[in-house]
């Protein structure tokens, strides 16, 4: 999936119901809400269904991986987080939150070509430089599961 470019669609379910952008701002806020009050299995159905609104929305698809990776559904997060580049986002966060979640369960290879578009997406950061440090201390840490 993460070949698709679903960019490439030109509306959202939002759009074609007639919810705005005030209607989606108030959800997310909705699910930020409960995730930051632990109240995980509601944040993750509220990102959900802000991810059916508006399939290209970064934020949702941010969001319902950090409720996912949050509860140990590091399958999940990484599914989520992956959408990130099939919508066309250069954001280095997906991969670098992919990256830990395949460190978590130890799956080396994938974490490590997560890291590798991390950096290739590092430019696009605000604050590229502590892009590349998360990436080093993943890498230390995928180094130390291949030694030991």
């Amino acid at each position: 999936m993460a070949d698709a470019d679903l960019s490439l669609s030109t509306s959202s379910l939002a759009e074609s119901i007639g919810v705005g952008e005030k209607e989606l701002d108030a959800i997310y806020a909705l699910a930020y809400s409960e995730f930051d009050r632990g109240q995980l299995s509601e944040a993750e159905k509220t990102f959900g269904t802000l991810c059916q609104l508006d399939h290209t929305a970064e934020r949702a698809w941010l969001g319902l991986g950090a409720v996912r990776e949050k509860q140990q559904n590091f399958g999940g997060a990484i599914l989520a987080y992956s959408m990130l580049p099939a919508i066309g986002s250069a954001n280095p966060a997906g991969p670098l939150r992919a990256a830990a979640c395949y460190l978590a369960i130890s799956e080396l290879d994938a974490a490590a070509e997560a890291l590798s578009n991390a950096v290739d997406l590092a430019e696009n950061s605000p604050n590229p430089a502590q892009v590349l440090a998360r990436v080093e201390l993943l890498s230390a840490a995928i180094r130390q599961q291949l030694a030991g």
